[in-house]
């Protein structure tokens, strides 16, 4: 059968979304989101009912493996969500929360319980050296490395070393490498850069407002070039960034 879908782009994060309200989706996720075989996205997102909130959104990264929460993705989602209700707040369910979102004139607006900081500078061993490292979660483990010249970090190969080290257990972590305010994320799922992490953009919020004492609103650059505006609380975090429409088309399952 042949399936609609809706491109989507949150800050660079580029996701396929599917209204899966009455449809059973049953593709195969990994190969849509293929750069070569198919549509090309860093995950699927579906749009399903729920019992608990107006939505429930399920995102699975571009391996086919679903994930607890994407803060571009839910961006998207909202945007989308949009384009079939009009304006107004939502309630969308995760894995991980219920989330306020919005459209409004300056971007998508959602609201996350303020991510928490789980580890605060500790060294790890990587290829002989020890990197001092922050690990924090906002609905997704991210580790979090603060460097000098962030052009000059391999993104990749230490991205990939760190995802993969034995302290963030089997599941791994998001690898956040941060200089001042900019940020480039190593996603797992993905297993290479992006070119946004919203999840990954809150943990540092976060983390130079509670431990550096930045104060609000604090301007998140992503790889993109793209400003991510977050507002710390004392119990949760708010997120303001671009979402937009790319294509829409339809694809045979």
């Amino acid at each position: 059968m042949r399936v609609g879908f809706s491109k989507y782009s949150g800050a660079g994060n580029d996701f396929i979304i599917v209204d899966d309200r009455s449809l059973g989706f049953c593709g195969d996720i990994a190969r849509l989101c293929h750069r070569q075989w198919g549509v090309g996205a860093d995950g699927l997102i579906l749009l399903q009912p729920s019992s608990l909130a107006d939505y429930k959104m399920r995102i699975f990264n571009a391996d086919g493996k679903e994930a607890s929460m994407c803060g571009n993705g839910l961006r998207c989602l909202t945007r989308f969500i949009s384009s079939l209700e009009g304006n107004k707040l939502y309630h969308i369910e995760t894995l991980a929360h219920i989330y306020p979102a919005e459209v409004r004139s300056e971007g998508v607006w959602i609201e996350f319980p303020k991510p928490q900081i789980l580890e605060h500078n500790v060294p790890i061993a990587i290829d002989e050296t020890s990197k001092p490292i922050y690990f924090a979660d906002s609905g997704v483990p991210h580790a979090v490395i603060f460097v000098s010249d962030i052009e000059k970090i391999d993104v990749q190969t230490l991205g990939l070393k760190v995802r993969n080290h034995p302290f963030f257990g089997p599941s791994g972590a998001n690898v956040n490498f941060v200089e001042g305010t900019k940020l480039r994320t190593f996603e797992r799922g993905i297993e290479g850069e992006t070119l946004a992490c919203g999840t990954g953009a809150a943990a540092v919020a976060t983390i130079l407002s509670e431990i550096f004492s930045l104060q609000n609103p604090l301007h998140i650059k992503v790889r993109s070039s793209d400003i991510l505006t977050f507002h710390v609380h004392p119990n949760k975090l708010e997120m303001l960034g671009s979402a937009t429409l790319v294509f829409e088309g339809s694809i045979h399952i």
